[in-house]
Parts: structure tokens; sequence; C-alpha cells
């Protein structure tokens, strides 16, 4: 594509396959998971991260500038990280287990009697990163905590697991059901999901949560834990 910006004046975006489109013609526009181009091998690796950074400014500062509906508009996205979801989650009223206690990893593990577990604060290009429950031999790795920090929480068990999708004001819900012995219910493939009802009072929480992170667009997991409570 060809992105052609006169500030102040309507852009043009040329696309290969469906020809011109000028900025002022775009109603709205859907963002899931912004990423970035990818020039490698056109510049060389001194210049990667320069010419990488100049092609993030140059098409979020014009998607930014369009006079458009954004699902979800760009700064919220990247504000929307792990740990200020957990904090909206927390002040909407919403259950949050508990998080990187100020104890050590040992202290932490060992409160809760090794029912913990731990994921990553982002993902990668190339593969999933699973939520993985805490052993023995994750001790080897405590040195590696200096150069890359880690999410530790309670593990909570229960029957179900619960995928939302959040658009706008409108909540939608489906369940599975869960082997106790399954930490990251995204690994059971093949499994068939339900409509699930979300409580009203859930549903206020949750779009609460949405609107503190200034998002349209979301999807949450939850886990119905033993008692019920999700």
């Amino acid at each position: 594509l060809r992105l052609s910006h006169e500030v102040g004046e309507s852009s043009v975006l040329d696309l290969p396959e469906t020809g011109s489109l000028r900025s002022g013609d775009i109603e709205a526009v859907w963002l899931r998971r912004p990423g970035r181009l990818d020039v490698s091998g056109l510049v060389p690796d001194a210049h990667l991260e320069f010419v990488t950074r100049e092609w993030r400014d140059c098409l979020w500062g014009w998607l930014d500038g369009l006079d458009a509906r954004m699902v979800s508009p760009l700064a919220a996205q990247e504000r929307a990280t792990k740990p200020r979801q957990l904090d909206a989650a927390r002040a909407a009223g919403l259950r949050v287990p508990r998080t990187n206690d100020v104890d050590t990893w040992r202290d932490f593990v060992a409160r809760f009697d090794g029912e913990v577990i731990h994921k990553t604060l982002t993902q990668t290009r190339l593969m999933m990163m699973q939520t993985l429950p805490c052993g023995s031999g994750d001790e080897a790795f405590l040195d590696s905590l200096a150069v890359s920090p880690v999410i530790l929480q309670e593990r909570i068990r229960g029957p179900r697991d619960v995928r939302l999708t959040i658009i706008g004001s409108e909540v939608f819900g489906a369940v599975m059901r869960t082997p106790p012995d399954v930490a990251d219910c995204r690994l059971v493939l093949g499994s068939s999901y339900e409509v699930w009802q979300v409580p009203t009072g859930t549903e206020s929480q949750l779009l609460d949560m949405m609107e503190r992170l200034g998002l349209v667009f979301g999807t949450v997991d939850l886990k119905i834990a033993a008692d019920g409570e999700p």
C-alpha cells in the first residue's frame, strides 16, 4: 500500500486490490492488536529500529487523525497492559486472584501451597505463550526475573471457563467445561461451548472495566470458581 498524507488535507491510501481510499470517506476503523511493519531485510540492521519507528509514527499518526470511529483507539490499546487490566477489573468490583505479591517468588508459591500459575505480560509473534502452573523446575529460572518480568497469580480451580466478547455495550458469553488439571483453557482443543448468560452484576462490572480502559472492543477470560463466583 501507499499512503500520501498532506497535513490539513484529505489523505489518500492506495490499496493494491481495491484502489484509492480517501481519509474523508472512512467512517470506522477496526484495529485488532495492531502490529508493526516488518522492514527486516530491506534496511541494515543498525537502522531497523529507526525505520520501524518512523513507519509506526507515520501510520499511527494518520490513523489517530482520522475523523472516524476507532475500534479501539490506538492509545487505549497501547495502555491496556495486563497489569492495568487487572487494576481496572479490581476497581470495577470483579474478583481478581492474588497477583505478584510483595513476597519473594518462593514465599508466594509456599503461601498458596504451590497453587500458583505464571504467565507472560505480552505475546511473541512466533508462538503462543501459555499460562502454566508453577513447578519445582521453575526455580532454575529465578535469576531470569531480573531480565524479564513475569505475572505470578494464585491459581483458581473450578469446573468451567468463560470466554467473553464485549462490543460496545453488549457482552456475549460462551462457557466450556474444563478438565481439573488444565491451567490454560485455550489449549483444550475441540471442546464444545455453550451460551453463558452473563449475570447483570457481572455485566455492569465488565462494562465499567472497559470504560476505565477506554476500549470499545475486548475479549475477557473468566474462571468460574468452585463456589460459582466468576
